[in-house]
């Protein structure tokens, strides 16, 4: 008689350990891709074409500084910049004393698609200023103008 109740019991516990088994995966499962990886937000190193750059640290006054150079303004240029957080605006101007404060460009950068495509010939040479017009929604960020021919 003991050897019907063991066998019953032995049985319910391979029935029972079966059920609470997690399945292999399956390999013909397709996984989803992984989302590309975002661009880590660095300040770039002066480029030998840049005409100007400005850079937003989270904090105002003080975290917003603009230097010129090492370049002067080409007869075309482009501007890139990166940031983190949703999008800023910028501000390009004319740094020459006898024409300083002159609005050459203005635009937005967006943190999720900083390209900008386009090339700007405002007809103007020398010197400029890059400046933020709005970083509400923003930690940090930079914008740069970079020559696409050198000034003479």
């Amino acid at each position: 008689m003991r050897s019907r109740v063991a066998l019953p019991t032995l049985a319910a516990a391979f029935l029972l350990a079966g059920c609470t088994a997690t399945p292999a995966p399956d390999a013909s499962t397709p996984q989803a891709p992984d989302a590309p990886a975002s661009p880590v937000y660095a300040v770039p190193d002066t480029d030998p074409a840049q005409a100007g750059i400005a850079v937003f640290t989270g904090t105002l006054p003080q975290s917003q500084a603009s230097t010129a150079g090492p370049a002067l303004l080409g007869e075309a240029f482009v501007v890139d910049g990166q940031c983190e957080g949703d999008a800023f605006a910028y501000r390009v101007m004319t740094a020459d004393p006898a024409d300083a404060g002159r609005t050459l460009l203005t635009g937005t950068v967006s943190c999720a698609d900083p390209e900008q495509p386009f090339v700007s010939s405002p007809g103007y040479r020398g010197p400029v200023q890059v400046a933020f017009l709005d970083t509400d929604d923003v930690t940090a960020a930079w914008v740069r103008v970079r020559n696409v021919d050198p000034a003479p």
